[in-house]
Formats: structure tokens, sequence, C-alpha cells
């Protein structure tokens, strides 16, 4: 299952204006808790924020989903009719621990401090790497954002 999914900055910048009622870089910037030029920094780049965009879509309670890809009812997460192969699941499944072990090692916390964010986290992962099309750096994005309002 090949779902790599390529943003447009210029839609996806235009999206988190709309959805955020800003109309200018540089307020989309100070919303996204960026300094004044970090979208113009971006835009010269084409390298979406991600971190500050997903930080900002949790705190605003945005939909992802509507703000990457577009989808405005979560059309493409709507799970309930798919079937998915067991190397599939596993893949999936790999991927979430591989995030988490990544994240979780830089943050040196106590072993079991580690296996109780595991253990809440994973399932949360599992569920936005489904409903993000399995977007690996989506994910790691959602939990580098939630571990940091542990």
């Amino acid at each position: 299952m090949n779902n790599t999914v390529i943003l447009d900055f210029e839609e996806v910048i235009q999206r988190l204006k709309k959805k955020l009622g800003e109309k200018s870089d540089r307020a989309l910037a100070r919303a996204l808790s960026m300094s004044d030029s970090g979208v113009a920094v971006a835009r010269k780049s084409q390298s979406l924020p991600i971190i500050p965009i997903v930080n900002t879509c949790i705190e605003q309670e945005i939909s992802l989903d509507e703000i990457f890809l577009g989808n405005t009812k979560r059309e493409s997460s709507n799970l309930t009719n798919t079937m998915f192969t067991q190397a599939e699941l596993i893949h999936v499944s790999n991927m979430v621990d591989g995030v988490l072990e990544r994240v979780l090692e830089n943050k040196k916390l106590p072993i079991d401090r580690q296996f109780s964010i595991f253990k809440t986290l994973r399932p949360h992962l599992i569920e936005a790497a489904f409903a993000n099309n399995l977007d690996e750096m989506i994910v790691k994005a959602i939990a580098e954002a939630t571990l940091r309002l542990v």
C-alpha cells in the first residue's frame, strides 16, 4: 500500500490562514508561534514548518487532514469499511513503535515513565497513522507535539 502524499506548500499555507483567520504570512507565523519571518523563510525553502503546524492544530482542535490534505469530512480516514492486510497492519505497528522509540530516546526519561507514555500514546498514534494515510512524518510530528505537553 503506497500512500505517499505530496504536500503543496501554498495550499497548506492558504488552508491554515483561512482556518486561523489570518491574512498575512507574518500573522500566520505569529499564530504558529514562529518568528515574524518564519513563514516567509519556510516559503523561500518550500519547507513546511510541520511541528509548529501540528502543535497549533492540536491546540486549536483543527483537523490535520483538513490542513494537510484538504479533507473537510474525514472521508480519507473513515476506516469502517476498509480492510488491511496483515502485512499492512504489521507495517503500521512497526512504524509507530519506531517513531515512539526515536522520540522517547531523546527525552532521557526513566524507563517506567517511557513505558507508560509508550503504552498510552501508541494506540493514538496508530489511529493517527491510519487517519493520515500512513504518513510517518505526520505521526512523528504528532508524537513530538504530544510529548512536549507531557
